[in-house]
């Protein structure tokens, strides 16, 4: 297997770049670790908690059903104010079988919200995540 020979440059540069970053979002990040660890989120920060491609939990009214969705992009819209979360789900309705995109929005909230009071949040912050998953996996 050829490798390509290390751009000591092109790593330096990068790591400049992550330090930058560390350094003029400090106090964000700070935040943010502080709210995670008290399982809790405000809506200025929402955007950290939707990685692309991390599998999210929402309950689907109108089927009644817990589901799973992988997450594509994540953005804030102004109309009303709310996140706005691309998802991946399979689909099959006895007809068509494969990937449908799963447009989801959580809305402007104020102050500080539980992660699992949220209408769609990371997989990794439900409670029972294990069993979500295996039953997921089982349905396909």
């Amino acid at each position: 297997m050829n490798k390509e020979p290390r751009d000591d440059k092109l790593c330096a540069a990068i790591m400049a770049g992550i330090n930058f970053t560390r350094k003029l979002h400090k106090v964000t990040l700070l935040e943010f670790n502080k709210l995670i660890s008290q399982r809790e989120i405000t809506f200025d920060l929402l955007w950290a908690l939707f990685k692309p491609n991390s599998l999210v939990f929402n309950y689907h009214s109108p089927t009644e059903q817990n589901r799973l969705l992988l997450v594509r992009r994540v953005e804030y819209g102004n109309c009303p104010p709310s996140l706005r979360i691309a998802c991946d789900i399979i689909r099959d309705d006895g007809t068509l079988f494969g990937l449908a995109r799963v447009d989801l929005a959580i809305h402007e909230f104020p102050g500080v919200r539980a992660i699992e009071d949220l209408p769609t949040y990371p997989l990794l912050y439900h409670s029972d995540k294990e069993s979500l998953y295996t039953r997921a996996l089982e349905l396909g």
